[in-house]
């Protein structure tokens, strides 16, 4: 998250990555809030006393850092498809919030990226012209959760009019927290969550859903979509090479919510035939 340097050169910078990468675990359900926060009050107890024992100046950089929320042991909140292609992939979609929160939040709905992911991808990860259009999740100029979030996202559809909005990135939220209490905040306020348990991130975890209500998509293609590590999605060693972009493209075309249930059909087909008998 922070590379190695001397503690009187941490910047607050260097910390607001770092509560970042908590606030995005704790919404994963990974840790709860408590667990981040005694992490984040370690630091910086840690760097405070450092500082003073080495007759430095005091360093604030954690200071009133803090992680709202919380694991709960309820499933976690889907959108359905009709919330998704009436809210986010439709003509218009957001009306009134930041054009950089409107498609972050469509890209989300068509790759199941978490916010992070996408927003901290630096400009020439938007390879958004290529043959199959897509945006690598590289560990460049950030620090990823796991090994397994490195992984190309395919843009198809609105997802990808709206990264080509953007073809220098996210610069706005870019390493920085807030994201995702400006769209929660947003989308509360506007009306647009179904329930009190939904979030910005049940718009990843719908991404989910919609691979798993599919059927026929196997459990390490569905991992290595998410990021996840296929192993633990299948409870056993996981051996082969990495999903290539045509595996990906095939596998979004099964799911897109832009096309017919005719072509997400054929496309099934397809990625049964081409890739899962094999």
């Amino acid at each position: 998250m922070v590379p190695d340097k001397p503690a009187a050169e941490i910047t607050r910078q260097d910390a607001l990555a770092l509560e970042a990468v908590y606030l995005d675990r704790v919404a994963e359900g990974e840790i709860l809030a408590s667990t981040a926060n005694k992490s984040l009050g370690f630091l910086r107890t840690l760097l405070r006393a450092y500082c003073k024992r080495h007759q430095l100046d005091d360093n604030l950089a954690f200071a009133e850092l803090t992680v709202a929320g919380g694991r709960s042991s309820k499933k976690r909140k889907e959108f359905s498809e009709e919330w998704l292609s009436t809210t986010l992939l439709c003509a218009n979609p957001l009306p009134g919030t930041n054009d950089e929160i409107r498609d972050v939040l469509i890209i989300m709905a068509e790759t199941g990226a978490s916010p992070s992911e996408i927003t901290g991808a630096l400009p020439h990860h938007f390879r958004i012209y290529d043959n199959i259009p897509h945006i690598q999740i590289m560990e460049e100029g950030r620090k990823l959760k796991n090994e397994f979030r490195v992984r190309d996202l395919v843009l198809i559809g609105p997802a990808l009019e709206a990264a080509r909005r953007h073809p220098e990135g996210f610069p706005r939220y870019r390493n920085k927290p807030g994201f995702s209490d400006a769209a929660n905040a947003y989308l509360r306020e506007n009306g647009l969550l179904p329930s009190a348990e939904h979030t910005v991130y049940s718009i990843r975890h719908s991404f989910q859903g919609r691979m798993r209500r599919a059927g026929g998509i196997d459990q390490f293609f569905q991992a290595r979509m998410m990021g996840h590590s296929a192993k633990k999605a299948l409870k056993r060693e996981s051996y082969g090479d990495d999903l290539s972009l045509d595996q990906r493209l095939a596998l979004m075309n099964t799911i897109r919510l832009d096309v017919s249930p005719e072509v997400r059909r054929h496309a099934k087909q397809v990625l049964l035939n081409e890739f899962m008998a094999a």
